[in-house]
């Protein structure tokens, strides 16, 4: 499939390359230009958010189904071994999404994907669609982890419940996800998505708090798990490292949102400030769940940790529904960019823009962003473990998008700065020691998917 080109080949990349470089005043007028330029034909006049509604979109991009998965992987590579995880990828996924905005800053850019910057960096147009693909995959991808969930989990709870319409109904399961999920994707602003995220994450944190608090009850009345808080600071298993470190990796989900949202807040200072925000509050969450989730259930963890907890409590299933509501509200953000990417395509985007006005049909592009829903569903219909999954897009796409391409863009943009050499060799060992050990998760995820993965209970 086609993409309406930037460029008519790379020697105009290139001069458009020279062109962005801060020679002289001229190039303002040129930043200005592409600042104001469409990479997509406008639909509606773009709001600016502000910055703590720009955190909440952003925090509620982070906090999706990866942070689920938790209680089991730290259970399963042991409490010290996780935490260092946590704490490292944590920090390190705000490193490198701060080498992008300062790269994007240094060229004066505010609204830009992962493949115009790819190209305007490179000059290279095979980079670009590189970068786009990955942004798919992880975009649609994330969305496709969060429907797995939902699935996995109705099932199992409905049959609990005694709930014979959708006990064994897949279809009607899916018609269920699909009812929630469709119109909520018809919201074609990032702005107009900030408040129901803010809503979205008050479900989540409800949830939280309950199952801390549940947990805590737990290790109280049985004890705490492999014998007492000592025992299990002592016990790791360095052979999970690899998937602990992909899925880790992927609960730190918004880095295919971080443009878009860079671009909602105006950029620069004011969203180096969101990024801090968020990673800081998500870094805290994650150690003290994933921690006191292991800690109470041990090895009776499942990735899909609602199915560890007691089902016959109306409590705990109000706010695992309000949890799976919360992931329904959150996937339009999830899917912001990868629909937008995908309508930028030249099938789509001819057939999308009215010739006359210049702008986007709605219409229209909620006929295209409904085939993808379907698409995603379908795709997650067969995906036969939720735990091994979230490893193989972790180990794989995400850490492309999240340690090479940030590496690389830095690179090219301050390739000439002799004052740099330091952090050029600090970017190349995090992306070394990232690729190898993403590449181990793909493998192992890909060995447990096809001799059986029962983290999940079916």
């Amino acid at each position: 499939m086609s993409q309406e080109p930037l460029f008519q080949n790379d020697n105009e990349a290139n001069n458009e390359q020279d062109r962005l470089l801060p020679h002289n005043a001229e190039d303002n007028v040129n930043h200005q230009k592409l600042n104001h330029s469409q990479y997509s034909a406008k639909s509606s006049e773009k709001k600016e958010s502000p910055t703590p509604l720009g955190t909440a979109t952003f925090i509620k991009s982070l906090i999706g189904t990866g942070v689920l998965a938790l209680p089991y992987v730290i259970n399963a590579v042991g409490i010290v071994p996780a935490w260092i995880l946590l704490i490292g990828i944590g920090f390190l996924n705000l490193y490198v999404m701060q080498l992008v905005n300062e790269v994007a800053n240094d060229l004066g850019i505010v609204k830009v994907d992962f493949g115009r910057l790819a190209l305007v960096l490179t000059g290279k147009k095979w980079f670009r669609y590189f970068s786009e693909a990955n942004l798919l995959v992880v975009q649609l991808g994330s969305v496709i982890a969060a429907v797995v969930f939902i699935s996995k989990y109705l099932e199992v709870i409905s049959c609990a419940l005694g709930w014979s319409w959708l006990c064994s109904h897949y279809l009607i399961q899916y018609a269920v996800i699909l009812g929630f999920i469709l119109p909520a994707s018809g919201i074609t602003d990032l702005h107009y998505l900030a408040i129901p995220n803010v809503i979205a994450l008050g479900f989540q944190l409800a949830f939280f708090i309950v199952f801390c608090v549940t947990s805590i009850q737990l290790m109280a009345t049985q004890g705490v798990s492999h014998g007492g808080f000592k025992e299990s600071l002592h016990r790791f298993d360095l052979s999970e490292l690899p998937v602990a470190f992909a899925t880790i990796l992927y609960a730190y989900e918004g880095v295919g949102l971080m443009l878009e949202v860079r671009t909602s807040v105006g950029g620069g200072n004011k969203f180096d400030m969101v990024l801090f925000l968020a990673f800081t509050a998500s870094m805290i969450l994650y150690s003290f769940f994933g921690s006191v989730g292991a800690l109470a259930y041990g090895d009776n963890a499942q990735s899909v940790i609602f199915l560890s907890m007691d089902s016959t409590n109306q409590l705990i299933l109000l706010v695992q529904f309000g949890y799976l509501l919360a992931i329904i509200i959150g996937a339009p953000s999830i899917l912001y960019s990868a629909s937008r990417l995908i309508e930028n395509y030249k099938i789509f985007n001819k057939w999308i823009v009215d010739k006359k006005t210049g702008k986007k049909s709605k219409i229209k592009r909620q006929l295209v962003r409904l085939p993808i829903v379907l698409v995603i569903c379908a795709i997650a219909a067969v995906i036969p473990s939720f735990g091994s999954f979230l490893s193989l897009l972790g180990g794989c796409n995400f850490v492309i998008l999240c340690f090479v391409l940030p590496v690389v863009f830095y690179y090219f943009r301050f390739r000439g700065d002799p004052t740099r050499k330091q952090k050029f060799i600090v970017n190349w060992i995090i992306m070394g020691v990232g690729i190898v050990l993403g590449a181990i998760a793909v493998v192992q995820s890909i060995a447990d998917m096809v001799e059986g993965d029962n983290s999940v209970a079916d």
